[in-house]
């Protein structure tokens, strides 16, 4: 067991401020995508420009020593940095930059060491060992900003030995590796769910089915709001409806009773019971969409809900026998066909309309749509648990290891 005195002897400092052990560099005003092509053509040697965003999207090109707004254009080159975003969604998330040669914008900023700092000290292992403590001085609202002067004014550091800087960066960077083949195996899921079937099919039920034939669906509630629905929380009712929004985080449910209609007191508001559905997002994420296994339901007039008919479609092939249909396959089935009739503006919206006129779809045999199904079941529960997984690496990347 180590004494209180060997422990004290393994750190070269304790609680040393941060100020005494990095200095930091601000970016370019006026560090524009416009600039770097209006600088295209200039010769000269070229910096990578880096801007606050995640670590692929903060490249932005390069470019050559030239004048922004009046002033030369700051480079940092033949050193290690530690990039930390200044702004925005990603206010405060750290990247190391190898020695390099680099230009910032002015939504990040550059960590660097200081020259006269009397400790060896690993700055990659300062991002790693405080990545938690430079998020904390990060603000959670929507234009979210890094404050870099509470930082600089506030933390102090222990600074064990180098070479257990070292062992903790090897740590860390084991960790770092297990996050990023997680997140290519989880792209990879992704690519599979979102791609239209292309199984070949051996049998078909049916072929050219009109969707209007199959499907029908529910349309949104007006005036179902947030603040209508929170007037109506005190009912003794049961609230057994999930409400479907344009939403598509799924993770939060809500949930409301067979209520008034905000808009018509001499009805209630439409509901499904007992249902699977398709939702479809009509405007925002126009297009999205998911299935929901049998349940009671409502929505709001940003969203759709698709479900089978009552009374199924008889088929050509046998005029006796009668359209069967697993819905979940119909929603793995259409799911980028949704997308064909989304309006690719910012706040597009989904054309039921045109939807329902205009798809046909062919049916296989109800044993090839279960298949299907289960080999997406499959993948949905692997998705979930690489998410699971996903979070307990990222809350250890985010964590200080014991230096002791």
């Amino acid at each position: 067991m180590q004494t209180n005195n060997s422990l004290t002897e393994s750190f070269q400092a304790r609680d040393y401020p941060i100020n005494k052990v990095v200095d930091c560099l601000s970016g370019n005003t006026g560090l524009t995508e416009q600039t770097i092509y209006q600088n295209i053509l200039v010769k000269g040697e070229r910096y990578l420009v880096l801007s606050s965003s995640t670590e692929e999207e903060t490249r932005l090109g390069k470019i050559p020593i030239c004048e922004i707004k009046g002033k030369e254009l700051k480079v940092f080159e033949n050193n290690e940095a530690i990039l930390v975003c200044r702004n925005g969604t990603y206010a405060g998330a750290t990247f190391f930059l190898e020695k390099g040669k680099y230009a910032i914008t002015d939504h990040a900023y550059l960590l660097v060491l200081r020259a006269d700092c009397p400790f060896q000290v690993s700055l990659k292992w300062i991002m790693f060992q405080y990545r938690w403590r430079i998020l904390d001085y990060s603000s959670h609202s929507a234009n979210a900003t890094w404050n870099m002067t509470g930082f600089f004014e506030d933390v102090t550091i222990d600074i064990p030995s180098y070479n257990k800087q070292l062992e903790l960066v090897q740590t860390y960077e084991k960790i770092e590796s297990i996050q990023q083949k997680l997140e290519s195996i989880l792209r990879s899921i992704h690519d599979v769910e979102n791609k239209q079937l292309g199984y070949p099919f051996v049998r078909y039920q049916e072929k050219d089915v009109p969707i209007s034939s199959v499907l029908t669906f529910l349309g949104g509630n007006s005036g179902l709001t947030e603040e209508y629905l929170y007037s109506q929380i005190q009912s003794d009712a049961e609230r057994k409806y999930r409400i479907m929004t344009g939403s598509t985080d799924y993770s939060i449910s809500q949930f409301t009773h067979k209520c008034e209609h905000p808009k018509d007191s001499t009805k209630y508001i439409s509901v499904l019971e007992g249902k699977p559905i398709i939702h479809i997002v009509r405007k925002g994420k126009a297009g999205s969409s998911a299935y929901f296994d049998k349940g009671n339901y409502t929505v709001t007039d940003d969203a759709y809900l698709l479900f089978l008919k009552d009374t199924p479609q008889k088929t050509l092939v046998d005029p006796q026998a009668l359209l069967q249909i697993n819905l979940k396959w119909l929603a793995l089935e259409l799911k980028s066909r949704f997308f064909d009739y989304a309006s690719s503006a910012d706040n597009g919206t989904w054309n039921k309309g045109k939807f329902f006129d205009e798809v046909k779809v062919d049916i296989p045999s109800i044993a090839e749509q279960n298949r299907i199904v289960e080999v997406y079941s499959e993948l949905e529960t692997l998705d979930h648990r690489i998410i699971i997984l996903q979070k307990r690496v990222l809350d250890l990347l985010n964590k200080q290891v014991t230096q002791d």
